[in-house]
């Protein structure tokens, strides 16, 4: 089963009222088993080894409940900044890179699988990063505070500074294709 716009809007009201976590993006391709969700959790500073910054949902192929499930193993954002992330974006169904505050920078691997993997990467900020585009595995973009860019190529941990000639906050990036953003 896939998850529809109109369970998205439920959960994510759901989480708007009743806890304190902020849904702050959401990504998953067409047919996705997983909808993955960015959130600032504002017991990340107090207790960050129960932080909640990233996260996925499913329709239970059991119940046909919704299911919430924890993407990265509980503690993980007790040594790193995981638990306030703004945005995340997909290359394909199972790469996803997410970004947050602090100049978070995350890759997510196996993402519609049992047990996704994560990856912390090199931002070379401490910006709080907003968007962020995939065009591929190798290429993708990110955006945030200050007018800050930054460009991931491949590179074993760390992306690429790109300049740009203004200091605005920066809160979305999107492209057409690798060529196009």
């Amino acid at each position: 089963m896939t998850i529809s716009q109109t369970t998205f809007a439920f959960v994510a009201d759901l989480v708007r009222r009743r806890s304190a976590i902020q849904l702050e993006g959401a990504w998953a391709p067409p047919g996705a088993e997983w909808l993955w969700c960015a959130s600032l959790d504002q017991f990340a500073l107090f207790l960050p080894a129960f932080a909640r910054g990233l996260w996925r949902m499913r329709v239970s192929p059991v119940t046909g409940g919704l299911e919430v499930a924890d993407a990265v193993p509980l503690g993980t954002c007790q040594n790193f900044p995981c638990g306030s992330m703004t945005n995340i974006h997909g290359a394909s169904p199972d790469t996803l890179w997410a970004v947050g505050l602090e100049g978070a920078t995350f890759r997510i691997t196996d993402a519609q699988g049992a047990a996704p993997g994560i990856e912390i990467f090199d931002s070379r900020t401490w910006s709080a990063l907003y968007g962020v585009w995939a065009a591929s595995e190798n290429d993708a973009w990110s955006v945030g505070g200050a007018g800050t860019v930054r460009h991931y190529t491949g590179d074993a941990r760390s992306w690429d500074i790109v300049d740009v000639p203004t200091i605005e906050t920066l809160r979305g990036v999107w492209g057409s294709g690798p060529n196009d953003v």
